[in-house]
Order: structure tokens, then sequence, then C-alpha cells
């Protein structure tokens, strides 16, 4: 009976410690950052945000670097007033971003795990706003 109780409680000891480190594990990969390169072949800087547009930053036209989370499976790009989405390994095109430039936005992950690319290029114009 007591050589049970000892297994039990082994037991239970390993199922806590592996639970707590899958937890551990989940924090730090939600936590790891890397590089996106950016692109802005537009004469336009254009504003970029996370998908929630809780974090935005400017992208002066160029070559860029910035360092996003891992996990991260949307951007955002500030157009008309509003956030236009735009998933992982997809493009948006022909939307109005800067100084009345048009261009089409394109957001791919990269080969290596936790790398991405941020492509804007100009578009034909005109870009219009939806209408309210």
């Amino acid at each position: 009976m007591l050589k049970h109780r000892y297994v039990r409680t082994a037991a239970t000891t390993l199922a806590a410690l592996c639970i707590l480190f899958l937890v551990s594990m989940n924090a730090r990969a939600q936590a790891l950052r890397g590089p996106m390169a950016i692109d802005n072949n537009t004469t336009c800087t254009v504003e970029i945000c996370s998908a929630n547009g809780a974090a935005c930053f400017l992208v002066p036209p160029g070559s860029q670097t910035v360092n996003i989370p891992c996990g991260t499976d949307a951007i955002a790009v500030r157009t008309c007033g509003g956030l236009r989405i735009i998933p992982l390994e997809s493009c948006a095109n022909r939307i109005r971003v800067g100084n009345n430039c048009c261009a089409d936005v394109c957001f791919s992950a990269g080969i290596v795990a936790c790398t991405f690319f941020l492509t804007i290029n100009p578009a034909p114009t005109p870009c219009l706003c939806p209408i309210d």
C-alpha cells in the first residue's frame, strides 16, 4: 500500500511538472520575436499596425527590418481612416496608403522559422476609399 502511494505521488508530481513545462514553453514561444524585412517601394510613408491596431509604426520609403512576435498571423495597414487586415501569406491590392499613394501590400513568412516579409509596391491609381 505504501509503494502505491509513492508511485501515485510521483506520477502526480511528474504530471504537474509536465504541465508547468508546457505552459512555460508556450509563454516563451509567444514572447519570442523575429525579424520582418520591409520593402516599401512607394514614395509614401505607410503606417503598419498589429492586426488589432494596438501597436503601430511608420514605414518610410526604402528597406528596413523590425522585430515582431513569432506568432503573428496578420498585420494591418492604415488606410482611409481605418485598418485593413492582411493575413499571413496574403496581399491587399490597390489600397490607399500614405498621402494618396496607391499600393499593393503583401505579408508572407520566410523560409526560416519566425521570419517575415512585408512588401509594399506601387499600384495603378486611383485607389478610392469605400463610401461610408
